[in-house]
């Protein structure tokens, strides 16, 4: 069965009724992720506390993001950043926390030899890999197919090989459909 994740969660009414009825819960811990989803230190505290059944993921972009995760003891990441991807794989590791690193779509770029390159960097880490997310640059206008933001192409690719694709960018209920048919592992719903 694909798990759901609902992402940029900010109020705690809203994590309260999402409890239990979605697998993952996305709270942009990180300003420097640049969101006007962002949630402050004691916002994401409350978060997480009224989190009873689902798993809290911390979406971040930076350190700064990494050390508010362990302050607040979250055990997942999601994190938008494929520079340091390698740094955050072993601090993760280190620190017990399960990461869903990131792959960002960028149109007319080699998406094949990227999935390649992505592969080979998380082979060594596939027992800390919550999921592997692929998502569209933010501030992307673009639309393809459906609405989505990531061609359906491409998103077949990812699904086909990555360990645990998640797949976001446009999703809605109009479109999900064409995703399901592609068994990702996790749908990341946000906007």
């Amino acid at each position: 069965m694909v798990k759901i994740k609902i992402c940029g969660i900010t109020r705690i009414e809203d994590v309260k009724y999402l409890d239990g009825k979605v697998d993952y819960i996305g709270i942009i811990v990180d300003k420097d992720c640049r969101s006007l989803r962002f949630v402050d230190f004691e916002k994401a505290k409350e978060i997480v506390k009224n989190c009873q059944i689902s798993q809290i993921v911390a979406v971040i972009c930076s350190d700064n993001g990494f050390e508010i995760v362990r302050k607040l003891d979250i055990p997942v990441i999601q994190y938008h950043n494929e520079t340091n991807l390698i740094h955050y794989l072993e601090s993760c590791k280190q620190y017990s926390i399960n990461v869903a690193p990131v792959l960002i779509f960028r149109e007319n770029e080699d998406i094949l030899s990227r999935i390649t390159q992505f592969n080979s960097i998380i082979r060594n880490y596939l027992n800390i890999i919550e999921y592997v997310l692929i998502d569209s640059s933010k501030g992307n206008r673009k639309v393809y197919e459906h609405g989505l933001k990531i061609p359906l192409n491409i998103i077949e690719l990812f699904c086909k090989y990555i360990h645990k694709p998640g797949i976001a960018g446009g999703i809605s209920i109009e479109n999900v459909v064409h995703i399901l048919r592609l068994k990702p592992y996790l749908i990341d719903v946000s906007s």
